[in-house]
C-alpha cells in the first residue's frame, strides 16, 4: 500500500510542476527558475505523500505481526508443556539438593546416637540445626528457591502452597535437632519424648508437601527416579 501513495505522490509532483511552472512563466518569470520551483513543488507533494502512507500502513503492519507473533505463541500449547516441565524439573532438583543434605545429616545424627557416640552426636545436630534453617529460609525466600510460575496457575498455586508446607516442615526439623542437642547436653528425658514429637510432626508436613509436589510434576510427566526429579519419556508430551 505504501507503493499506492509512492505513485500517487508521483503523480501529483507531476501536475504540481506543471502547474507552478506554468503560472510563474505567465508571471514573466525567468524559464529556468519557473522550472526549478515547479520541480521543488512537485518534490514537495511527492514527499508529503509517502509521509502520508508509511504513516497510515506501518504501524498496521506492525501491530499485524504482534498479532501473528501472539496467535503463534497462543496456538503452541506443546512448547510452552515442554517449557514448563525443564523449568519444574530444574526447580525441584533444586530443592530436593538442599532438603536432601538435611536428611542426610539426620540419618548421621540418629545413627550416632544409636551408637552412643555424644561428640558426633552432638557435631550432627549442630549441622542439622544450621542446615535446616538454611532450607526452610531458602524455602520461604522471594529469591532462593521461591516456587516458578508455570503456564497452568493452578499448578502454581498447588506449588506454591506445597513449597510452603515443606518449609514448615523442615523449620520443625530444625526444632527437632535442637531439642537433641538440648538432650545431649542435659540428659533430660522429657526431651527424648518431646524430640519425638516433633519428628513426627516435621515427617507428616513434609509427606503431605512431597505429595502435593508429587501431583503437580505428574501433570508435567515427570517423576522421581534414582534420587532425582526426571521427565517421565514413556508417557511422551503433553
Amino acid at each position: 500500500m505504501v507503493a499506492l501513495f509512492f505513485i500517487l505522490g508521483l503523480v501529483g509532483a507531476f501536475f504540481a510542476w506543471k502547474k507552478l511552472s506554468k503560472n510563474y512563466i505567465e508571471k514573466g518569470h525567468n524559464k529556468y527558475v519557473s522550472h526549478g520551483a515547479g520541480i521543488i513543488a512537485g518534490f514537495a507533494v511527492w514527499f508529503f505523500a509517502m509521509l502520508i502512507g508509511v504513516a497510515i500502513f506501518e504501524p498496521n503492519q506492525n501491530t499485524a505481526s504482534s498479532a501473528e507473533i501472539t496467535t503463534e505463541a497462543e496456538v503452541n500449547p506443546s512448547q510452552q508443556f515442554e517449557a514448563d516441565r525443564n523449568a519444574l524439573k530444574t526447580y525441584l532438583n533444586a530443592v530436593n539438593r538442599e532438603t536432601g543434605y538435611v536428611d542426610s545429616i539426620i540419618q548421621d545424627l540418629g545413627r550416632h546416637l544409636t551408637n552412643g557416640d555424644v561428640y558426633l552426636a552432638s557435631s550432627s545436630a549442630s549441622k542439622c540445626i544450621d542446615a535446616a534453617n538454611v532450607v526452610q529460609l531458602d524455602l520461604s525466600s522471594k529469591d532462593q528457591l521461591k516456587p516458578i510460575e508455570l503456564n497452568n496457575e493452578e499448578n502454581t498455586d498447588k506449588l506454591e502452597k506445597a513449597i510452603q508446607d515443606l518449609s514448615l516442615g523442615y523449620y520443625i526439623k530444625k526444632g527437632y535437632c535442637e531439642t537433641v542437642q538440648e538432650f545431649i547436653d542435659t540428659q533430660k528425658p522429657s526431651l527424648v519424648v518431646e524430640a519425638e514429637e516433633k519428628s513426627n510432626n516435621a515427617q507428616s508436613t513434609i509427606i503431605g508437601a512431597v505429595g502435593q509436589i508429587m501431583a503437580v510434576a505428574s501433570a508435567y510427566k515427570l517423576s522421581f527416579k534414582d534420587g532425582e526429579w526426571k521427565a517421565d519419556e514413556t508417557n511422551g508430551t503433553k
